[in-house]
């Protein structure tokens, strides 16, 4: 218990308590020879900066916000991409002061009061600064109606785990980054169990990212083998449409053209919409395992093969400049994905 007295006597006293195995921290307030007409200006100030804690701190920066939640509605954040702030107009349960994969999140229980003068803020602090990721500001209006009774808040201190902070049960879950909507469920209900037993087993972290990789390949072989199916169908019918494509030149012969084509598709067979619908069907999968893998926290500081840190980019030679649109640094595992998705489709 921290206690602190001004000179006119007032007293404001801190009470933190540490849980075993948890990263919550109990946090009480109360308050000692002030009047009601006080409680109306007491508020939780913070102005602070995080620290860069990964390999690429664009990236840090890029993720890295305020996220809050109101009491009636879903979570909401600040910009990411650059200065922003905003005036919690409703009763809020918690505010998240977010990076890459940590997080210092505030929680009230009874909900911080919505106050013209309750703001959160966000600073982006530019390129020149190495050492700190962004600046975080805000003023919370504690929700005091009698000053006789002391706060009660929460901090939690610990990883965006999303199976850790779902046990909160209000919602502080939503800060972990797995996509929205579609890709989000699919990731939440499908990807993230699976990948978490390959590690719960044993298996090492790029282990787990390929068999998870050749899973997925497996689960999507029938979509994928329509697709390839209907592609060499129309490579097949090619010329067939190039003659009639020479037989209508005139566009006014559009009409014939289409008709004749579409003949020639019900004759074999051939759906030219048959290679779309499979690709409909097996993106949100693989735009979901997108986000899953910067998202994952089991993949931080873990190395394979010649990658040092599996949740960022590899790099097996520094150019020393930078080229536009490209890097400064040549990635195998990118060079190796595009010749094997060239071959694969040749």
């Amino acid at each position: 218990t921290v206690e602190m007295i001004n000179p006119n006597g007032k007293k404001v006293g801190f009470t933190y308590t540490l849980k075993p195995d948890k990263y919550d921290v109990d946090f009480g307030i109360n308050f000692k020879g002030f009047s009601d007409r006080d409680a109306e200006d007491i508020a939780f100030t913070s102005d602070f900066k995080l620290l860069s804690t990964e390999k690429h701190l664009p990236s840090e920066q890029r993720i890295s916000t305020i996220f809050f939640k109101y009491e009636e509605d879903s979570y909401d954040y600040l910009s990411i991409g650059g200065d922003d702030d905003d005036v919690l107009e409703e009763t809020t349960q918690w505010v998240a002061y977010k990076q890459s994969y940590f997080s210092a999140i505030l929680m009230n229980k009874s909900g911080f009061k919505a106050n013209p003068s309750s703001k959160i803020e966000i600073i982006n602090l530019g390129e020149e600064d190495t050492t700190y990721i962004k600046q975080y500001k805000s003023n919370l209006d504690l929700g005091i109606s009698n000053i006789n009774n002391s706060v009660e808040l929460q901090w939690y201190f610990g990883p965006n785990d999303y199976d850790e902070l779902a046990e909160y049960e209000n919602g502080s879950e939503d800060i972990v980054d797995l996509g929205w909507g579609l890709f989000r469920w699919i990731n939440v209900y499908f990807m993230r169990p699976i990948f978490g037993w390959l590690m719960s087993i044993g298996v090492g972290a790029g282990i787990a990212i390929l068999l998870l990789t050749i899973f997925v390949k497996l689960l999507l072989s029938p979509v994928n083998y329509k697709m390839y199916k209907s592609s060499a169908m129309m490579k097949v019918l090619r010329p067939e449409i190039e003659k009639i494509t020479k037989k209508f030149p005139k566009k006014d012969d559009a009409m014939k053209k289409q008709q004749e084509t579409m003949a020639l598709y019900r004759e074999t067979g051939v759906s030219p919409m048959a290679g779309c619908v499979p690709m409909l069907i097996q993106m949100p999968i693989l735009f979901a395992i997108f986000r899953l893998f910067p998202s994952e926290l089991s993949l931080r500081q873990q190395g394979f093969l010649w990658a040092e840190d599996l949740s960022t980019y590899d790099s097996i030679a520094n150019l020393g400049f930078e080229i536009p649109f490209y890097g400064d640094h040549i990635s195998l595992f990118t060079l190796l994905m595009a010749a094997t998705t060239l071959l694969y489709t040749h």
